[in-house]
């Protein structure tokens, strides 16, 4: 497992389930995100995060851009890789996150 990135004090708003962990567990593993170099936001949607109710996420952008590239984990997430099979493009293809 990766385990580089650390779990972020912040939460900037989001509203967790982590139903996927509900699965048997050969659907999914437990897997951190690979962090990134330097990850900025390039381009913020104010009225939809506000619309949202992502206040924290307006007030504290650097921090959520690190938590959206990987290398801070928001409080409360679960991050899991999942393999998956489906018919896409004509094709069997298997897929994951």
């Amino acid at each position: 497992m990766n385990t580089t990135a650390v779990t972020a004090s912040i939460n900037p708003g989001w509203h967790w389930q982590n139903t996927y962990v509900c699965l048997p567990e050969p659907l999914f593993s437990p897997e951190n995100p690979t962090p990134v170099k330097n990850p900025k936001a390039v381009l913020v949607n104010h009225q939809l995060a506000a619309a949202l109710g992502l206040q924290m996420y307006i007030d504290n952008i650097d921090t959520v851009s690190l938590q959206l590239g990987g290398n801070e984990i928001p409080e409360g997430a679960f991050p899991i890789a999942q393999a998956y099979m489906g018919h896409q493009f004509g094709y069997l293809n298997m897929l994951g996150d």
